[in-house]
């Protein structure tokens, strides 16, 4: 609805699926089953705070990205943004291809991300060819992390 409400419909295509590092079919364990809830997770009941306790889950269709810009009829996009509350790492180890065509990408890294996977994260960013940009991370919280394509 918010893309509606913003007059971007005709720019935005919202898309819904589970990110993954594997095409598949996986749970997602929700934490909190309200909509627009935050801290659920696919594949397994752990986020990037631990492990918590489901109050419900349900079958989601999981895509890596790299297989989903392969089909007919869906653009590849320009930008990526992620917060999906510990999963980040999984999705961008099914990117690659998807990493390398992009101008830019805004991730959330928090919790595991930050004390255990930021070395791998921030690896397979710059292998496809983006910096960080290190005056975004100092605005706001400093979670959210903007990496650019530098221009040629």
């Amino acid at each position: 609805a918010n893309i509606r409400l913003n007059g971007l419909d005709q720019y935005i295509q919202a898309l819904c699926f589970a990110g993954s590092k594997d095409t598949t079919l996986l749970n997602l364990f929700m934490k909190d089953t309200s909509s627009g809830a935050s801290h659920n997770s696919i594949g397994s009941n752990t986020n990037q705070f631990g492990e918590f306790e489901v109050n419900g889950f349900q079958s989601v269709i999981a895509i890596k990205l790299d297989d989903l810009f392969e089909i007919d009829g869906v653009p590849s996009p320009n930008h990526i943004k992620l917060d999906v509350d510990g999963k980040e790492l999984e999705i961008l180890e099914g990117s690659s291809k998807t990493l390398s065509k992009i101008n830019s990408i805004l991730i959330e890294i928090e919790g595991s991300n930050l004390k255990e996977n930021l070395n791998k994260i921030e690896s397979i960013i710059q292998d496809a060819g983006l910096q960080e940009d290190i005056n975004w991370r100092n605005k706001g919280s400093g979670r959210n992390r903007l990496y650019w394509r530098a221009k040629t």
